[in-house]
């Protein structure tokens, strides 16, 4: 599937401030599941400069630095991406991974073991337990069984702001936006020791009314690699989805990184507008 993404972010402030330099993530990735086949961001004010990069975990990004004092800043990116994961269940697993638990090879815990390690919840590992064992312990079932339950017991409650919950609370709540979902999957995931990671983007899907930024969880399984699972809508990650960036926790998949200097307050507005081609 192609689509034709529009997102805008604009920032205020109620007094001339100092802009730091600020990381933007708004270009789609590049993976074997999406192509991003055009791009471009306007900035304003203008920027004194800005270059590309790779953060970290792994995302493409850009960093841009501003001269002189402000009261706005407003990022706007154009991107068309064709998505390509029509059947989101096309892998086989490695043989002894299709059960949990399993192990993963040496060379590749290595790399995902940040990816698996938490801090220890009850509650969190009390439902995991549950489901996994309602799915006869088998790896994708518990996977989409998780995703299902997640989907029908917590209320899905859309918060424009802030951080992720944590997942006891979520729990606690019965309800939570996408990416407190998205945050309480990949823990119930890494309890049984599974790597999980957090992941941003847009979903066009039909239950979508006013498009906006979306997250999930993707899951490593040996044969198969990153696999995405939204336990907002209960499903599967298919070609409806398109991801901006991902992460050990949310703060490697947000779309702008910065701060500013100043006796002032700041707003954020942001629009979203994802349209099939």
């Amino acid at each position: 599937m192609k689509f034709l993404i529009r997102h805008r972010i604009e920032y205020t402030y109620t007094d001339l401030v100092t802009l730091e330099p600020i990381i933007v993530r708004l270009r789609p990735l590049c993976n074997a599941f999406q192509e991003v086949l055009r791009h471009q961001i306007q900035v304003s004010p203008e920027p004194g400069g800005n270059w590309p990069l790779i953060d970290y975990a792994g995302n493409p990004a850009q960093r841009f630095w501003f001269n002189g004092q402000h009261r706005r800043l407003r990022l706007e990116a154009f991107s068309e991406v064709e998505t390509r994961r029509d059947n989101p269940f096309d892998f086989l697993l490695l043989p002894g991974c299709e059960k949990i638990p399993f192990e993963y090879e040496e060379s590749t815990w290595r790399l995902l073991e940040s990816y698996v390690k938490g801090r220890s919840i009850p509650e969190v590992t009390a439902l995991a337990q549950g489901v996994l064992k309602d799915s006869g312990g088998e790896t994708v079932p518990f996977l989409m069984r998780l995703a299902s339950v997640l989907h029908e017991e917590i209320g899905l409650r859309r918060r424009p702001r802030g951080d992720p919950r944590s997942p006891e609370r979520t729990l606690r709540l019965k309800q939570g936006a996408c990416r407190d979902l998205a945050v309480l999957y990949a823990a119930a995931c890494r309890s049984v020791g599974l790597a999980s990671r957090f992941v941003s983007g847009y979903w066009h899907g039909p239950q979508i009314k006013t498009p906006e930024l979306h997250a999930w969880c993707e899951v490593y399984l040996p044969g198969a690699g990153w696999r995405g699972f939204d336990p907002a809508a209960g499903l599967a990650v298919d070609s409806t989805y398109i991801a901006l960036a991902a992460g050990l926790t949310h703060h490697e998949a947000r779309p702008t990184e910065g701060t500013f200097r100043g006796p002032a307050r700041s707003r954020m507005r942001t629009t979203v507008r994802v349209e099939a081609l």
